[in-house]
Parts: structure tokens; C-alpha cells; sequence
């Protein structure tokens, strides 16, 4: 794709190459005006214009009135600068004043003409047939009486004559160079107005084009503030815009006739400068291995320099010296060639569109400075194609640079994710291997028939840890759905069941506060619907565990009722209503977004993450379903969601219940058990026993490989971390030698992070850390033969 618009742009750069060197062929010379007069009675105006240049009336130092006489005539070469004009064979100096005049003979029937004068240095007046046709500026024999201004001006001749005498004064006492340096040009009315019209409408095309660039890079810019070739690009197109409209023909004059040409000089100055300086700091920060700092930084101080004489220095001294800076700018354009050719070489990126650019860069810089010096014509079109065609380059370079920043931090944000959820997820597991042994042993002392107050101590101890294993898995949730990595399982759950033990878990937490924990449900809920037990439960807890904990006094409800029942599914409204402190309406958005509560104090008395609800909001939407608030301050709180589940229609193989009062249901069941921790292979060794079960210990997977008897066990549970072979390839070893006993995994780490390598290895199931005794004892019951 690259290499077509290459293609196409070197074409397209080939044909403005070659309409270039077309349009800059020697002009085709006129009738030129002889010792002041030019007869142009032969000439057709209908179809080409003409320049008044020739010999015309000169008279140096003076400003004659029209129909003054003279004594002697002299004449000179016009247009030309008055340095270039000798009298007693001495060059003129730049300053000073004087008339020329020219005789006019045209032809007896003739369309109606004008004269299109340009600027010259540094005013003039102009009278037609002795009546004052136009004055531009004020000339004037002394300094203090003189004005400068430049602008391009259209004057009609008079009509139905056939002789025009034109007196022309000019004077300059201020700029280094003096006297007219472009020909008046006369010709049709018509056509000079369309082709004034046209120049003006390019200027403006060029000037607009530049400018909303140096906008749309500074925009560029704000997204990619350390991106240093954007933001001097933009300055450049912002300082060089004033350079289109602020110099010959001077528009901008022409639309502020009464500024300050002063002020106006130095700004025309100092746009090239700045701009020159922005354009080599774009090039040095674009390319800085092949541009050289000190070269650069060479071309700065110069530019630096001379923007201090503009600013401060007589205008005279400040144009005279402008041919020396143009010099050092056309040794800089040859040197950034050099650097675009280098980059191209060493194959920097985007060289390649940077090299077309600076192939038209150059040519249009050269033909402008051959301009200035009168070494070519001036060819507005050619100009602003030549422009837009090296914006739209700069703009392809830019524009990908950005795309190429953007996308570089973007990777770098997806490492820092990355980084981040592996740090989440060692975290968990160094959090969850010592819960399970706080948990794991708490519930042995449970079972051990401890005293009242020994009992309320443990259930405490149990109630912290839990609420720390609630922590960290908000956290790890959080990041995952934030990352859109959670992901809906679809399988058998009882609903009614679930209610019953979230009631049953809040319990001891909500009879700390003396608050009456209630539940309801509807009849016509049947026991088993398909979703995913895991976030339904978690999103119900949250709600539960919020509501208990921002209830001082009075009640919590969680009540599930059925909506809309039929042969295939069932519409449900689960909501946790309760007598709590209420939420005021202006806080009610906030409360869902992440570690937000109400207020500051909210979370100074009640404590939390603020992520219980943010999680449960963004597990439903999931199920592009909305979490429901109404609520009023000091008045209570009932949040609530209504979800469709598809209804299952097959036996209930296992009850959600506790298995507290079964009596060992774990009876002659032999489990092979690997786990390196000695610790957390006592506790669940004694939890497994207390159910019944016989257990065989393993310190690792090689030697749990080594101990597996399919004659005597009936079920594996296989830590995954281990020392010298890990439950993954341990598992794997014994799947390839055909054992088909159940292998359940147990691991402190999330399974949706290592799900893929669990099923590869050939695992059953999976037990996460920290585990309850009830439901480690119902996922080996899943798998026991004849239940």
C-alpha cells in the first residue's frame, strides 16, 4: 500500500517538477518603451497584456508637477533598482527621490484598460494625463514629509483617448533597496481584474492551507507532548503563513490600508527567520541521528541574531543585510537534502515521503529566492500547488509518527496491564496459600468442640479472613472486567439455594449490628436454571454485604420474585432492599463508579474498597442488564436487577447445602494428595479425614506419579506448584500412562488465568485456595462413582 502512493506521489511530484521548469522559461520579450515613449497602436489587447518596461523619462532627485518643463531629459532602464542606475557613471544611492515619466500611444479602438502597479521601495504617486490617478504611501523630497507603504493597486485609464502620459514620483528613506522592481503592466480591464481576482484567491488558498495545518499539528501536539518534530512543524506553519499574504503583492496590506509599514516590515522579516529556525528544529528532532546539533545550532544563533536586528536595528540596515541570510538559508536547504538522502539511505521511517517533500522544498525555496533576486518570474499557481503538495508530505509523515506514537503507547500500556495482572496474580497467590491455612485450620478448631468463648474468637478470626479473600478478589475481579477478560459460564444452579446460603453467610455479620437479615422467594422459581452460580452469587453477596454494612438499625431483605414464566425460561427480579442511611439522589451515580462511596466519611465509618458495587454493575452488564437504585437519604435503599435464566429440566444431582449434617460422607473413599506445603497438606489431610476419607500424602508430582494406585485411590487432588515436577505435568504423566481417575486440581491461583493449561493437562476440576471443608468435600462427591 505504501509503494502505490509512493508511485502515485512521485508522479504527481514528476509532473509539478516538469510544469515547473515549463513555467520558468525565459519570458517572451514585448515592445518595449524607447527614451520615453511606447507605441502601442498595433497592439491587441484582447489577447495579452503588456509590461511597461523600456527606457523611460527619468529625473533623480527631483518630484515634477504634471506639466512642469524641463531643461534636459535623461532617461533609464524600467523597472530597475536605483543602484543599478548610473549617473556620471556612479551607481544612484538607495535612498532618495524621483519622477519618470512615459508617453503612451495606443490604438484608436481599444477595450477598456488598466494599469496593474505593484509595490515599489518604498512609495509612489501616479498621475494619468496630469490628474493624480493613485498614490501608494507618500513620497516626498524630505524624509520627515515622506511615507512608505506597498501594496498592489488596479487603475483605470481614461477611456476614448489614444495618447496616455504617465508620471510616476517614487521615494525611499528607508528600505536598502530604492525605486521600482517590477514592471507596470497594462492591459484589459477585465483580464487584469480575473487575474488580480486570482492571485488574491491563491494567496488565500496558500495562506488558509498553511495556517489550519500549523492548527491541526498543534493538535496533533496536545496528544503527543513529548513528540518535538510535531510542535515545531505546527510553529512552522504558523510563522511561514504570514509570508504568503504578508509579502508581494501584499494582501494583507491591501486589506489593512492603514497599518503601520514599519511594523509590518519587521513582521515580514521575522516570519522568514522564525520559520526557517522552527523548520531546521523540526528536521534536527525528525532525523536527529543524521542532522548534525552543531550545525543546526549554528543556523539558530544566526537566526537568533538576526531576529535582534530586525527587532531593534533602522530598516535600512536590516534589508541590507537580508541577501547575506538568504545565502546561509540556500547553504542549509542543500544541507537538509543532504539529511533527507541520508535518512532515506539508513532507511529512517517515512524517509522515503520526507525525501518528495524535500525534492519540492527545495525547488520552491529556490524559485523564491530566484524571484526575490529578479532571476525568475513569479508563478502564484505553481507556488501553491508546490505548497500544498509539501504539507500534504509533511502531513503523511506527521500523521504516521503519531499513529506510530499512539501505538507505542498503547504496547507500552498493554506491558503495563500485563505487568499489572501478573502482580495481581502472584499477589493473590501469596495471599491465598496463607489464608487457606487460616482458614483451613479455623474450621478444624470449629469442628473441635471448642468453648462459647474460644467459638467467638475463631468465628471472628473466620470472619476476617474472609473478609480479606472478599478484598482480594474485588481487586483481581475488577482488573479483570476491566480488561473484558471475565467470562459467563452456563451451567445447572438453584437459585433458591443460592439466596439461602448468602442469607446463611451474612448472618453472623449482620447479628454483629442487631439487624434482622430476612429472605423471600418466589414458589414458582424452579430449583435448577442455567447461568453462572460463581457471579450471580457474587453480584447478590455484594449487595447483601453493602446493605448489612451501611444499616445501623432495623432490616436487610433479599427477596427473589419471578416475573414472566414458561416452558423455557423464567424472567427473575432479585433485589436486596433495606431501613439503611440511604443514598442521596446527586450521589446516586457516583456510588457505582470504582473505590467510590458517598462521601469520604462513608468510608472512614464503614470501611471497603467502594468496588462491591462497580463490580456487581459491570457483572451485569454482561448480561446487558442494568443495576437498579432507588433510594432516598436516612430513608433506605433497595437495589435490584431482573434477569431471564433458560430452566433445566434434569434430576438435581447434588445439593448446594452444607454437608454439616451428613455423617461421613467421604466413607471408604482413598485420595491420593500432592501438596508440598506441609502445612496446608495437614489441614486438608484433616478435613478430608474428618469426612471420612483415607489420604495418602505426596510431596511432589514426581511423587505423587510414583504413589498412584488405581487399585486403592479413588480420586487425586493435585497442588499445581510444586517443586521438582508440578501438578501440570504430573497430571499429564499419568493421563499418558491411562489413568482416568479423577485429578482435581488445587491451586491458589484464579482458574480463569491458567483454564487453557488446565484443561490441556487433562485436570477434572479445580479447587481454588482458600477452600471451605463443605465445599471441597461436594466437588469430590461430583465424581464419586454411583451418586
Amino acid at each position: 500500500m505504501k509503494k502505490a502512493w509512493l508511485i502515485v506521489l512521485t508522479a504527481i511530484v514528476t509532473s509539478w517538477v516538469v510544469l515547473f521548469a515549463l513555467s520558468t522559461s525565459p519570458l517572451k520579450n514585448t515592445k518595449t518603451a524607447q527614451q520615453g515613449l511606447l507605441d502601442l497602436r498595433s497592439q491587441d489587447f484582447s489577447s495579452a497584456n503588456i509590461n511597461l518596461s523600456g527606457q523611460w523619462e527619468f529625473y533623480w532627485s527631483q518630484l515634477l508637477l504634471p506639466g512642469e518643463d524641463v531643461s534636459h531629459r535623461s532617461y533609464a532602464s524600467f523597472p530597475s533598482l536605483w543602484n543599478k542606475i548610473e549617473v556620471g557613471g556612479k551607481p544612484l544611492p538607495s535612498v532618495g527621490y524621483a519622477t519618470y515619466k512615459l508617453k503612451i500611444i495606443l490604438p484608436s479602438s481599444d477595450p477598456l484598460l488598466a494599469l496593474r502597479i505593484p509595490d515599489i521601495y518604498s512609495s509612489y504617486r501616479l498621475y494619468i494625463n496630469d490628474s493624480l490617478a493613485v498614490e501608494n504611501g507618500k513620497p516626498a523630497s524630505k524624509k520627515e514629509e515622506a511615507k512608505p507603504f506597498w501594496s498592489e493597486r488596479i487603475v483605470l485609464l481614461p477611456q476614448h483617448t489614444d495618447t496616455v502620459n504617465l508620471l510616476l514620483h517614487v521615494a525611499n528613506f528607508w528600505h536598502s533597496k530604492g525605486g521600482p522592481h517590477k514592471p507596470v503592466v497594462l492591459g484589459n480591464f477585465e483580464q487584469i481584474s480575473r487575474q488580480n481576482k486570482i492571485d488574491w484567491g491563491l494567496d488565500t488558498i496558500t495562506t488558509g492551507f498553511i495556517l489550519m495545518s500549523s492548527f491541526l499539528f498543534f493538535g496533533l501536539y496536545l496528544f503527543a507532548k513529548n513528540d518535538k518534530p510535531i510542535l515545531y512543524f505546527a510553529l512552522f506553519c504558523f510563522t511561514y503563513s504570514y509570508r504568503i499574504i504578508g509579502t508581494g503583492p501584499y494582501l494583507f496590506y491591501s486589506l489593512f490600508p492603514g497599518i503601520n509599514w514599519f511594523v509590518t516590515l519587521r513582521i515580514e522579516y521575522l516570519s522568514l527567520v522564525l520559520s526557517c529556525a522552527c523548520l531546521f528544529q523540526y528536521i534536527r528532532y525528525l532525523y536527529p541521528q543524521e542532522a548534525g546539533k552543531a550545525v543546526v545550532r549554528i543556523l539558530l544563533w544566526v537566526s537568533a541574531l538576526y531576529s535582534i536586528i530586525i527587532l531593534t536595528a533602522p530598516v535600512h540596515f536590516f534589508s541590507g543585510i537580508m541577501p547575506l541570510y538568504l545565502i546561509i538559508l540556500f547553504f542549509y536547504l542543500g544541507y537538509a537534502f543532504y539529511i533527507f538522502i541520508t535518512a532515506y539511505i539508513h532507511k529512517r521511517n517515512d524517509s522515503d515521503f520526507a525525501l518528495l517533500s524535500a525534492c519540492i522544498a527545495f525547488i520552491l525555496f529556490l524559485f523564491l529566492n530566484l524571484h526575490y533576486f529578479k532571476l525568475a518570474p513569479d508563478m502564484k499557481a505553481m507556488i501553491c500547488s508546490g505548497y500544498i503538495l509539501f504539507l500534504f508530505l509533511q502531513a503523511i509523515i506527521l500523521s504516521s509518527r503519531f499513529a506510530y506514537t499512539l501505538s507505542h503507547a498503547a504496547l507500552q500500556a498493554q506491558l503495563g496491564v500485563k505487568a499489572k495482572s501478573e502482580f495481581l496474580s502472584t499477589m493473590s497467590h501469596e495471599i491465598r496459600t496463607p489464608l487457606n491455612a487460616i482458614i483451613g485450620l479455623v474450621h478444624i478448631l470449629l469442628k473441635g468442640k471448642p468453648s462459647s468463648s474460644q467459638k467467638d474468637t475463631l468465628e471472628v478470626v473466620l470472619f476476617s479472613a474472609n473478609n480479606l479473600l472478599v478484598l482480594v478478589n474485588d481487586i483481581l475481579d475488577y482488573s479483570k472486567l476491566e480488561e473484558n477478560k471475565m467470562k459467563l459460564e452456563k451451567i445447572d444452579m438453584d437459585l433458591r439455594e443460592i439466596g439461602k446460603n448468602i442469607i446463611k453467610g451474612a448472618q453472623s455479620f449482620a447479628d454483629s449490628k442487631k439487624i434482622k437479615l430476612e429472605y423471600e422467594f418466589d414458589k414458582d422459581i424452579p430449583e435448577q436454571v442455567l447461568g453462572d452460580p460463581t457471579r450471580i452469587t457474587q453480584v447478590i453477596t455484594n449487595l447483601v454485604h453493602n446493605a448489612i454494612k451501611f444499616t445501623d438499625e432495623g432490616w436487610v431483605r433479599l427477596s427473589l420474585q419471578a416475573e414472566k414464566v414458561d416452558t423455557q425460561h423464567i424472567t427473575i427480579t432479585i433485589a436486596v432492599k433495606d431501613s439503611g442511611i440511604g443514598i442521596l439522589p446527586d450521589e446516586q451515580q457516583i456510588i457505582f463508579k470504582r473505590f467510590t462511596q458517598a462521601d469520604s466519611s462513608t468510608s472512614r465509618k464503614y470501611g471497603g474498597t467502594g468496588l462491591g458495587l462497580a463490580i456487581s454493575r459491570k457483572i451485569l452488564a454482561l448480561y446487558n442488564v442494568e443495576l437498579q437504585l432507588n433510594s432516598e437519604g436516612g430513608r433506605g435503599s433497595t437495589f435490584w436487577f431482573t434477569l431471564s435464566f433458560p430452566i433445566v429440566y434434569r434430576k438435581k444431582i447434588l445439593s448446594t447445602g452444607s454437608l454439616t449434617g451428613m455423617d461421613k460422607p467421604l466413607q471408604d473413599y482413598t485420595i491420593l494428595l500432592a501438596e508440598d506445603n506441609p502445612l496446608n497438606a495437614m489441614i486438608a489431610k484433616t478435613i478430608l479425614e474428618d469426612f471420612g476419607a483415607g489420604v495418602e500424602l505426596a510431596g511432589n508430582g514426581r511423587e505423587a506419579v510414583e504413589k498412584f494406585n488405581a487399585a486403592v485411590h479413588h480420586v487425586i487432588i493435585m497442588d499445581l506448584n510444586m517443586p521438582e515436577m508440578d501438578g501440570f505435568e504430573a497430571t499429564k504423566q499419568l493421563r499418558s500412562k491411562g489413568v482416568t481417575v479423577p485429578v482435581i486440581a488445587l491451586t491458589a491461583t484464579l482458574p480463569a488465568e491458567i483454564a487453557g493449561k488446565i484443561k490441556a493437562a487433562g485436570f477434572t476440576d479445580i479447587i481454588v485456595k482458600p477452600f471451605d471443608p463443605d465445599g471441597l468435600c461436594r466437588t469430590i462427591l461430583k465424581y464419586r462413582k454411583g451418586v
